[in-house]
């Protein structure tokens, strides 16, 4: 009869371990899928299909990388609750300090219900998952300097209902920036098709008079010409970028540094002052062949304008650059002979 009422025990002990047991390899079971999200974050997320211009750009939505980081901390922190939970409540029903594996009977041996699956479900397993959790964001740190890092930097409407996008590209050394217009957007992915991309080491850019009105948002860096010019900005009002959509010419390095830099005023738009006296420094001080400084037949060109203030600031710059070149060695003047 005794006999008979130690085994039943046995049975029940076993029969908690192993419900315990289970609940410890579910918190196992998440912290692993934690950590295949993780692996998922870095950059070859986003691809490219074809070059240059026509080529397509799928980016994901940043939202979906940290929800992926979260998915993973959170599956960390579920896995070392459930298995903590199971390590206490299975210690306190099958009384397994008692239970050494020098007195278990042969037939208990390390079955599923046995104390040393117990304790490597509930303890091994979430130490195992934390290290885990450490070597998947050591991956992830190595995969994102091994990716391309994409972004989006503007995006903008024009006035023709059209949307144009500013992409920026990054690769070790490597640093260009794309005009791209969106094919496709869904609730994780946004596919762009390529207008034009500046991919020089050093790329060249023009100086760009911005409206006074349109100037003041710092993130701005898209802006359309009353003629219908697309212009992309790097810096406040360096422009690398310049699509035309009426012949879908785009003028990227070095074609760029021939654009006027008052393109963006019309007969009736007030210049904006900081990029007037950012230009004027550069006209005084600047080479007379750096990217940026505004081509003499653009100069020219400005004396003759509708606006006022454009042909004031064409001849001032015009007569400044023309006083240095007069000065300057031959191979300074490719611009102002």
């Amino acid at each position: 009869m005794g006999l008979n009422v130690s085994s039943a025990a046995a049975k029940r002990r076993a029969r908690a371990l192993r419900r315990w047991t289970m609940l410890g390899g579910l918190g196992a079971l998440l912290a692993l899928a934690g950590m295949y999200a993780m692996l998922a974050i870095p950059g070859y997320l986003d691809y490219t299909t074809g070059q240059g211009s026509g080529a397509e750009i799928s980016i994901m939505k940043p939202w979906v990388s940290e929800a992926l980081f979260w998915a993973a901390v959170s599956a960390l922190v579920a896995c070392l609750t459930l298995c903590g939970v199971a390590c206490y409540l299975g210690a306190r029903t099958a009384d397994i300090q008692t239970r050494r594996m020098n007195s278990l009977s042969r037939g208990c041996g390390v079955s599923f219900g046995s104390p040393v699956v117990f304790w490597g479900a509930t303890t091994a397993l979430p130490g195992l998952c934390v290290l885990a959790f450490i070597l998947a964001c050591g991956v992830n740190g190595f995969g994102k300097v091994f990716s391309p890092d994409w972004r989006i930097v503007d995006r903008a409407t024009a006035s023709d209902g059209k949307e144009y996008a500013l992409i920026s590209f990054r690769f070790w050394l490597a640093h260009s920036r794309i005009l791209a217009r969106p094919e496709a957007d869904t609730v994780y992915r946004s596919v762009y098709r390529v207008l034009g991309e500046n991919d020089s080491e050093q790329p060249s850019w023009a100086s760009l008079v911005r409206p006074a009105d349109t100037a003041s948002n710092p993130r701005k860096r898209i802006y359309f010409a009353p003629d219908g010019l697309v212009l992309a900005t790097a810096g406040d009002n360096e422009c690398v970028l310049a699509f035309n959509p009426h012949s879908g010419a785009c003028w990227t390095d070095g074609f760029i540094e021939g654009l006027s830099p008052f393109v963006l005023l019309d007969e009736n738009t007030e210049p904006y002052a900081d990029d007037v006296a950012a230009i004027e420094t550069q006209v005084r001080t600047a080479g007379l062949d750096d990217a940026g400084f505004p081509h003499r037949d653009v100069l020219v060109a400005g004396r003759t304008s509708s606006n006022s203030a454009v042909r004031e600031l064409s001849a001032e710059w015009l007569r400044v650059a023309t006083e240095r070149a007069q000065s300057s060695q031959p191979r300074q003047r490719r611009f102002y002979p």
